[in-house]
């Protein structure tokens, strides 16, 4: 393991219920409350949904996400 790897890693299907609540919860975040605050400010609007995705890449980077099928050598 590197020293950026998650120790905690979690399986496909935990991987896809995590992603679904954090898009969920940061979207209802977006538009009731962060939307309203920028009024139509379109580039910071971009921005802030960037950062979020950057959270999920960086989450996939350090392996805390998994979408790959476990093989039966690692099981």
């Amino acid at each position: 393991m590197q020293w950026w790897e998650s120790p905690v890693q979690l399986n496909k299907r935990q991987s896809a219920i995590f992603v679904g609540a954090y898009v969920f919860f940061t979207l209802l975040l977006r538009w009731y409350y962060i939307e309203p605050l920028l009024k139509g400010n379109f580039w910071l609007s971009v921005a802030i949904g960037a950062a979020f995705l950057a959270v999920i890449w960086v989450l996939i980077k350090v392996k805390f996400l998994n979408f790959r099928e476990q093989s039966e050598e690692e099981q």
